[in-house]
């Protein structure tokens, strides 16, 4: 057969498309923005000159309690996965242009080491050529130790162009001490971000836009210890206030009994509506007008209150709202108001009229594609069974956009008795791990599936789902064990009976029926089974990138090199655009394997040293054998340095990633 052209544009057309409203926004863009700043925002001069003095230094520390306008002064997730998500999201939005490799790490099917994720990190944050400040708030809220690993490493090479500012209540599990002892750290505490009796002046002045006088101002900064959380609640207390006497503070005792005084002066003095409003609208730690409108209007009502006008009102009164996005479409309130509304609100309603309130903002947020929130709201509500048809009825999309760590996400939210009796959500269990290659994690779901389908009424929705889930698995398993006509068998009838938009189940049942095929001596019939199904309109992008991959293992089958090269080729223009990084390293694996198989070593070098340097991202059975394969051809060219370099990296990957398996795979592929 002559070779073809290998550079040309793939003979198979495929669309680059987003895979849907569920794949396409992941993640609370809101959670990217900066606080913004506030016309009545008190200039702090003296502390932004430190600040600018030291931006030479890598890392900025403000640490100090709520309400002290830390947020402000330098205007996230609990675990590792989800905070680099976060992290790179954050940095697409500020550098558009750069294609971030990290990325494709987060989508490995195996979680990877922080070590890894820093090394790829500090060679994306290396591409950004301009002096750049990235802010991470409220980092006393992170409780994964390997978040605060993964800062202290990158911590250790800053890049040029990156300063670190971290923000909290108190310091971070870091070597603050080491740091400051080098000179390798600027600190903001709280002595530094309390307001002076002359600022404080300053921003009553502002709030309440009338002069008063410099003893009050004095004293107010006295009983608020210069707090300017409390200076502000100060102000909304006396904006009410028309006598000059009556200025005076009117409460002894601490800061913290100041603080309860004030909150409840302030909403003793608002129309009820607007304190109904408000009390319900502090569930939530982020909300849009359409949102609370949903949640908080009644027939009851004696107003025609709308959630616009109520942000509106929100706004105007200075109800420490802050804006989370440039749109002014998503708003939360400062933390320490929103606490002290939800505990004024637990006073007023009881559990059962607060569960009522969160289940109709899950139902909302179910209805404008908001699923995390929604599955979140529903077990506020104490609505369990909703949370979990919210799991089940989406798994599927995550499945087939290959959103696994999101699907393990949703499953962690739900409480582990309730994922244990759900045959659905044990059979999403059992793809996860057939993803991820847990083989120990995979025979357990399917018993334990396999245990729960034999308590469903056969003939049921559930039943005929679950049984063919179950059977594709068992087909695979059958077809690696030898049994191609039972296999063959399985798969069929599964894609007979298996719903429709079970898109990436399907593809495995089609792989595996055209595999059996192959096996029982039919080869033509198995990559027409492939090639058939391309031609359907229902596939993904994504998904017709795995099908290529499976055509590839049937062209191999056949002995067909150049068609192997062709669909490796298409896959591969697909997956780059889609940044799907194990069908990625599948096709690297085919172009350099089939070329190598031609003796077309100069050809398959690239692709295979690809495999390798990516090897974080590579699927580990398919980089064993393609690094031993690039192996053989530097020993086949007289490059034994680069051959043994290529052992050794391959071995210091797997110790390092715990793929004791793939390492077993590797030395066996020596010896041999």
């Amino acid at each position: 057969m002559a070779p073809r052209n290998h550079d040309s544009k793939p003979d198979i057309q495929v669309d680059i498309a987003p895979s849907g409203d569920i794949g396409t926004l992941p993640l609370l863009t809101t959670k990217l923005y900066r606080p913004l700043a506030t016309p009545d925002l008190e200039p702090r001069t003296l502390l932004i000159n430190r600040l600018e003095r030291n931006r030479m230094r890598p890392l900025t520390l403000i640490s100090a309690p709520a309400g002290y306008g830390k947020s402000m002064l330098a205007s996230m997730c609990n675990d590792l996965h989800t905070f680099v998500s976060y992290l790179l999201a954050a940095l697409h939005k500020a550098f558009p242009t750069l294609q971030f490799k990290t990325k494709l790490v987060l989508e490995a099917p195996q979680a990877q080491p922080v070590p890894v994720f820093a090394r790829y990190l500090l060679n994306d944050l290396d591409k950004i050529q301009e002096p750049f400040i990235l802010v991470l708030d409220d980092i006393h809220l992170i409780r994964e130790q390997a978040v605060f690993d993964l800062l202290k490493e990158l911590l250790l090479h800053p890049p040029r162009f990156v300063h670190l500012v971290l923000i909290g209540r108190s310091d971070p599990p870091l070597p603050i001490n080491s740091w400051r002892a080098r000179g390798q750290v600027t600190e903001i505490r709280t002595k530094e971000l309390r307001l002076t009796p002359q600022q404080a002046a300053w921003l009553l002045n502002k709030l309440l836009n009338h002069q008063i006088d410099n003893e009050i101002a004095a004293e107010w900064t006295r009983m608020t210890e210069g707090w300017v959380t409390a200076l502000r609640l100060a102000a909304l207390s006396l904006r009410v206030r028309t006598l000059e006497d009556d200025l005076q503070v009117k409460t002894q005792g601490d800061i913290r009994y100041l603080k309860e005084y004030l909150l409840a002066e302030v909403l003793s003095r608002l129309p009820v509506v607007y304190q109904a409003w408000l009390l319900k609208t502090a569930l939530f730690d982020r909300f849009c007008p359409l949102l609370i409108e949903n949640v908080c209007q009644s027939e009851t009502d004696p107003t025609d209150l709308s959630g616009e006008s109520f942000v509106e009102w929100l706004e105007h009164n200075n109800l420490f709202l802050i804006a989370l996005d440039d749109q002014g479409e998503w708003f939360r309130f400062h933390h320490l108001f929103q606490g002290f509304l939800q505990d004024m609100l637990k006073t007023q309603l009881s559990p059962t009229d607060i569960a009522a309130l969160y289940s109709r903002a899950s139902e909302w947020c179910s209805k404008h594609h908001l699923l995390e929130e929604a599955l979140q709201y529903a077990l506020a509500a104490g609505e369990v069974e909703n949370a979990v048809h919210l799991v089940e009825s989406h798994r599927y999309e995550l499945m087939d956009t290959e959103q696994w760590h999101r699907l393990e996400r949703w499953l962690n939210f739900l409480p582990t008795n309730v994922v244990a009796q759900s045959p659905q959500l044990i059979c999403a269990k059992a793809y996860i791990a057939v993803y991820r290659g847990q083989d120990h994690e995979l025979m357990s779901s399917l018993q334990h599936a396999a245990q729960l389908l034999a308590n469903l009424a056969p003939g049921t929705e559930e039943h005929v789902i679950v049984q063919n889930e179950l059977a594709v698995i068992y087909a695979a398993l059958d077809n690696m064990a030898g049994q191609p006509a039972r296999s063959l068998s399985r798969a069929e009838s599964s894609l007979k009976l298996l719903p429709r938009r079970a898109l990436h189940i399907r593809s495995i049942a089609i792989a595996v029926k055209a595999v059996s095929l192959q096996m029982l001596g039919d080869l033509n019939r198995g990559v027409t089974a492939i090639r058939d199904t391309l031609t359907e309109d229902s596939w993904s992008s994504g998904l017709q990138a795995t099908l290529m991959h499976y055509l590839c293992i049937a062209f191999f089958q056949q002995g067909d090199l150049g068609s192997v090269l062709n669909s490796a080729r298409t896959g591969l223009w697909i997956t780059e655009k889609l940044q799907a990084p194990q069908t990625l390293s599948f096709c690297r694996y085919h172009l350099g394997i089939a070329h190598y198989l031609r003796n077309e070593f100069t050809q398959a070098d690239p692709h295979l040293q690809a495999l390798l340097q990516e090897r974080a991202i590579s699927a580990p059975s398919y980089l064993i054998h393609g690094s031993f394969s690039l192996a053989l051809i530097y020993f086949a060219q007289g490059r034994t340095a680069e051959a043994l370099n290529t052992i050794d990296l391959v071995e210091d990957h797997c110790r390092e990633t715990n793929h004791l398996q793939a390492l077993d795979l590797f030395h066996y592929s020596l010896s041999g």
